[in-house]
């Protein structure tokens, strides 16, 4: 993390902005311990976004579960100046970290899979709930929620609380 500045910036991308990565944003900011949630700065963007579109609705019926309300969501498309200031990317299926990736000069490692968050620390993609019920959008955030620890231990190992 650069120490000339305060916050460890995270980027979460998939692919509409509407669905998967406000979702991640909305545990990210409520969710995690209160020292980490301190230090971070947490934005969203999608690789095809139409910039100002809501989350869902069954998205933000999901996110109500645990509490969070990401009903003012607004869509942004990913752009290489976003790539290069996040000190970590968090990309939902192998087609947005090629994306990612391409724009990146440096920092390759700083790019991931949320799912390499998980429990068993493997990479996997993310279904993309879009098109299903509510009860898909409910096991894409039980995915995701089952990632935050992972993401704590990477956050912890690379600042100072």
């Amino acid at each position: 993390m650069n120490n000339s500045r305060e916050r460890f910036r995270i980027l979460v991308v998939c692919t509409g902005n509407i669905c998967r990565s406000p979702m991640t944003v909305g545990m990210l900011r409520h969710l995690l311990p209160e020292k980490i949630k301190a230090i971070i700065t947490v934005a969203s963007a999608g690789t095809d976004a139409l910039h100002g579109n809501q989350a869902t609705d069954l998205a933000i019926q999901a996110m109500r579960y645990y509490g969070i309300d990401i009903s003012d969501h607004r869509a942004r498309r990913l752009s290489r100046t976003m790539v290069v200031e996040a000190d970590l990317i968090l990309a939902m299926e192998q087609y947005q970290l090629k994306i990612i990736r391409g724009m990146q000069l440096f920092g390759a490692g700083k790019t991931h899979l949320l799912g390499r968050f998980g429990d068993f620390r493997k990479p996997y993609d993310l279904q993309d709930p879009i098109g299903g019920g509510l009860d898909l959008y409910t096991e894409t955030a039980k995915q995701i929620h089952n990632c935050l620890d992972g993401i704590q231990s990477y956050i912890e190992e690379r600042i100072e609380t």
